[in-house]
């Protein structure tokens, strides 16, 4: 979370009708986001959020890079091979 760019956490939470401050609780493990909203940050993250990373207990485990270690949301910034 720290290492995305304020105006791409902001875009993020507009896009799927959260807010940045929400995002920060989820991040810290104070809150968990619901079934609808993770499919939501999956698609408008790029992929670099996954629905099975943010609740394995409802889309089961991932081996995916975790987003809350230090990926950021700018398609460009995260290029994977």
């Amino acid at each position: 979370m720290k290492s995305t760019k304020k105006e791409e956490r902001e875009r993020l939470a507009n896009a799927v009708g959260s807010s940045v401050a929400y995002f920060y609780q989820v991040a810290g493990g104070h809150r968990k986001p619901s079934a609808s909203l993770c499919v939501l940050l999956e698609q408008h993250s790029n992929g670099l959020l996954t629905k099975e990373e943010l609740r394995p207990e409802f889309f089961g485990p991932t081996n995916h890079k975790p987003f809350l270690h230090g990926n950021s949301l700018s398609p460009m910034a995260d290029k994977r091979n």
